[in-house]
């Protein structure tokens, strides 16, 4: 399957280097990776379906005191169901190489998507994502809109973090601080790899992504962008 890597140059200037692995730029398959599964069970912290059913089911009201579950932001909520002449496509992040993790918490500030330049509608699902809580499990972060018939072939996704979040570690006595105040991240995806799924996911490499410092450790996202 083909993959965008990503890849961090400097610490100052957090620059990102984004290439298809493999020189293989064949359109991939549903078959050419398992699919991702969702939350298990019907409760609290699962993600909103983007087409909601009849009879006014709608989004999840918020739940501040979910801790970084998938709840809509405040003011980021509303029917994620397209526009007749757009198609809605989800950003999932997922964490790779996470042995050892019990919680890893990481925080999302905000998401845009643009063509040209010129912004695209974005719905922030959730600001905080605990990718350890269930390997398995890509968390939705936010959906966004793509215009059908407007001859569109990639878009511009960049991920703003500049938050704190956590991680702990099985035989940790305590959380460590996890200081995400870092450069957005960005990259491109072409319309049609995201038609094959409805999504793109950030898998971020859990060893390779935390940098220890004195008191903390540093954010430098690295890993792959999948479809």
């Amino acid at each position: 399957m083909k993959k965008i890597l990503l890849t961090a140059f400097g610490v100052s200037t957090l620059a990102f280097a984004v290439a298809a692995c493999g020189g293989d730029d064949s359109r991939p398959t549903p078959q050419d990776d398992p699919p991702i599964t969702e939350a298990p069970g019907g409760g609290s912290g699962g993600d909103p379906a983007p087409n909601p059913g009849s009879g006014g089911g709608g989004d999840p009201a918020p739940n501040p005191g979910s801790g970084g579950g998938e709840d809509p932001t405040p003011g980021g909520g509303g029917d994620p169901r397209p526009g007749p002449s757009a198609q809605t496509f989800e950003l999932r992040m997922r964490g790779g190489h996470l042995a050892g993790f019990t919680t890893l918490r990481v925080p999302v500030s905000d998401v845009s998507v643009t063509v040209d330049g010129k912004p695209l509608t974005v719905r922030m699902v959730s600001n905080l994502v605990d990718l350890a809580a269930n390997p398995e499990h890509a968390p939705l972060v936010a959906y966004f809109e793509v215009p059908k018939d407007a001859g569109i072939e990639k878009v511009h996704i960049t991920v703003a973090f500049n938050e704190m979040g956590a991680f702990s570690k099985e035989g940790a006595v305590a959380e460590t601080l996890i200081d995400a105040r870092v450069a957005p991240l960005s990259f491109d995806m072409a319309v049609r790899d995201l038609a094959t799924r409805g999504r793109a996911v950030l898998e971020l490499d859990a060893t390779r992504s935390l940098v220890a410092r004195a008191t903390n450790s540093l954010l430098l996202p690295t890993g792959t962008v999948k479809f």
